[in-house]
């Protein structure tokens, strides 16, 4: 046995697993074009997966397993879905979760990981992303892990679910324990004392963590390596279904983030601190105790990282190697360095352990780092504009390029130029990738008209990233000007002409996104003004468009999902330029755009009053389970003796 193959420490073990396998095994077929859909930039919330695709789990009608695609494609999710917010990747499965809280699974559904009885315990590929239903859900899913075979989602509310293959106890519960035997329905796991909401899940080989939003760590399943982080069960089969709270030295402060690599465990504390327990025969766990040997470790290790600059802020958990980021944008590797998974030539193609925390060298000018995953013997890091940079094994595609079968040198992905990525996602035995389309976007697709000596108002709406933001602009109007932090366009335009403006935005992470040249109008100023016998001014049609279009994003904590919910309505103050009646309604984006709230108001003279817009049926289940929902809102002013005056425009609400 090599240092490279899976650890298998008794007959017993052996033989479940090699049933397992057997039942799942199918041929696989390398191809390197594949059907491209990397020629164009995708959109906000789309996701391209690329690597191993013999179990169906790139999620396309465009290959068809058994196969690998080395050219990035875009997942098929079914028409109309609202934008993806959260993706998993497990052995050979995946898992989307949408805004509206509709978690979709594909791929292998041999251990019942789908969710879904259709193909469960068989080896049929299963490429069409499917919805999962969560039995007794009290909200919508935020969240997904993927196992070897087996799956967890979190709920809004706070729940947590699994299903899958339960060998290990790996589901929270002790339902065909010990056995192949899949479990496709989804099923509710206890965590003991738990305090706050859930924040993250992590699955392992078969074993499961959840993170509480109190710094509380959860681990169940298997522990033949001390993966959970105590003494009990280690060096056996047993499985452990109960979750126990992981507990870590004195002093070492809450727990922030977690980390489940095949058979161990990585946990990033608020200080920084790594802290790792498992399997340590490569490495993984950054230190030289049981380097070479298939035993134990429960004991909560710190790991150290030399001339760090900064506090580690991400970690993640391949096969058998580790990645650590720090806040200034370093990237340390430690654990198998096989085929190159840590960025370094260094005992390339030995089954050596480098147990050393090493930092990886990346290409001149590619950036920040900002975010990592580890699979099962390839590494990918994503940069601040948006680029995926993969090192590692590259036999089915995994890095998303061509780039060589093994390649220890940071390598750019092909997707396509224009597309800025913010989340990846790796199994710790996976050979495929998921990649989701920042939701970091510009979301403005017009400008209002001004004038010439009319004071000026409009607000460039931003979707998805993570706030707060600091926005850009440039070729705005002479006399208009842009706030960095809340995006409104002010100020009183003084030449007329039409006017190409670009907005760059960059949000928390230092993610930066550009726009589109959005036109902006600027007409001359008025030569003569109409008066009425009582004296009121009728105001131009341009000044009530740009009147209209300042006043359609809503603002403060009225607006917010939670609040929405609440009250089923939304009051804003409204400002009439004359007498008239106004109409604001709320429409979803999307194919068949709903109408999600609206509201109406007479105004018998130019002034400011109030308008209400009241929550449809319809959108009040559409907010019920969303994180953040794009919107289009759209104002109709119609006053006598003029045309109606409409503008719509984008804006986001988000919980």
């Amino acid at each position: 046995m090599t240092m490279q193959s899976r650890p298998v420490t008794n007959h017993r073990r052996r033989r479940v697993r090699s049933r397992i396998v057997a039942a799942l095994a199918v041929v696989l077929v390398a191809t390197v074009g594949g059907a491209s859909q990397a020629d164009a930039p995708a959109i906000s919330g789309q996701v391209y997966a690329f690597g191993n695709d013999d179990s169906g789990e790139i999620g396309t009608s465009t290959l068809t397993p058994p196969a690998s695609t080395f050219a990035p494609v875009l997942v098929d999710l079914p028409a109309g879905s609202p934008p993806a917010t959260s993706i998993a990747v497990g052995s050979a499965h995946s898992l989307i979760v949408t805004s509206n809280g509709q978690l979709y699974a594909f791929g292998s559904n041999g251990g019942g990981e789908l969710g879904t009885t259709t193909s469960a315990g068989t080896g049929t590929p299963e490429s069409t992303p499917t919805p999962v239903t969560l039995p007794g859900a009290t909200g919508g899913v935020t969240q997904a892990a993927a196992g070897q075979y087996f799956s967890l989602a979190a709920t809004s509310t706070g729940q947590v679910y699994a299903f899958g293959m339960n060998i290990q106890g790996q589901l929270g519960n002790l339902t065909n324990a010990g056995t192949p035997t899949p479990n496709p329905t989804p099923a509710l796991v206890t965590l003991p004392g738990a305090s706050g909401q859930i924040v993250q899940l992590a699955a392992g080989a078969e074993h499961s963590l959840a993170l509480t939003s109190t710094g509380q760590a959860y681990a169940w399943g298997d522990n033949h390596y001390g993966e959970l982080g105590y003494g009990s069960n280690t060096g056996t089969d047993n499985p452990n279904p109960t979750p126990a709270q992981i507990v870590l030295p004195a002093g070492a402060g809450p727990i922030v983030q977690v980390a489940a690599g095949s058979f161990f465990t990585l946990v990033l504390t608020a200080a920084g601190q790594v802290y790792a327990f498992g399997i340590n025969n490569q490495g993984q766990l950054g230190n030289t105790t049981n380097n070479g040997l298939f035993a134990s470790n429960p004991a909560r290790t710190l790991v150290g990282f030399p001339e760090a600059t900064g506090p580690v802020v991400q970690i993640a958990a391949g096969k058998s190697h580790s990645l650590a980021l720090t806040s200034t944008g370093q990237l340390y590797a430690f654990g198998d360095n096989y085929n190159g998974q840590l960025g370094t030539t260094t005992n390339n193609n030995s089954g050596a352990a480098n147990p050393l925390p090493t930092r990886v060298t990346m290409p001149a000018g590619v950036g920040k780092i900002i975010r990592i995953a580890a699979g099962d013997s390839h590494s990918l890091a994503l940069t601040a504009s948006g680029q995926i940079y993969g090192f590692g094994h590259n036999d089915k595609g995994q890095l998303g390029s061509v780039t060589g079968l093994t390649n220890p040198t940071p390598t750019l992905a092909d997707i396509p130029a224009g597309t800025a990525i913010d989340v990846l996602a790796q199994g710790s035995q996976s050979s495929h990738a998921l990649a989701l389309v920042s939701g970091l976007a510009v979301l403005s697709g017009t400008l209002a008209t001004g004038q010439i000596g009319v004071p000026y108002a409009a607000t460039v709406a931003v979707g998805g990233g993570t706030g707060p933001y600091t926005m850009t602009a440039t070729g705005l109007a002479p006399g208009l000007s842009l706030d960095p932090a809340g995006g409104q366009i002010t100020g009183t335009p003084t030449a007329a002409g039409s006017f190409s403006a670009v907005f760059t935005v960059t949000d928390a992470h230092g993610i930066t996104v550009t726009s589109p040249a959005l036109t902006l109008t600027v007409i001359p100023a008025a030569t003569t003004t109409a008066t009425t016998t009582t004296g009121t001014v009728i105001t131009t049609q341009a000044a009530v468009g740009t009147s209209l279009l300042g006043q359609l994003v809503p603002k403060g904590k009225p607006a917010k999902i939670a609040a929405l919910l609440k009250s089923r309505r939304y009051t804003l103050s409204f400002r009439a330029l004359r007498a008239g009646t106004v109409v604001v309604s709320w429409f979803s984006t999307g194919r068949k755009p709903a109408l999600i709230a609206s509201g109406k108001r007479a105004f018998k003279a130019a002034g400011t009053g109030s308008l209400t817009l009241k929550l449809t049926t319809k959108g009040a289940r559409l907010l019920a389970g969303a994180k953040h929902l794009v919107l289009t809102a759209r104002s109709t002013f119609s006053s006598r003796g003029a045309a109606a005056v409409t503008r719509s425009r984008s804006f986001t609400l988000t919980r």
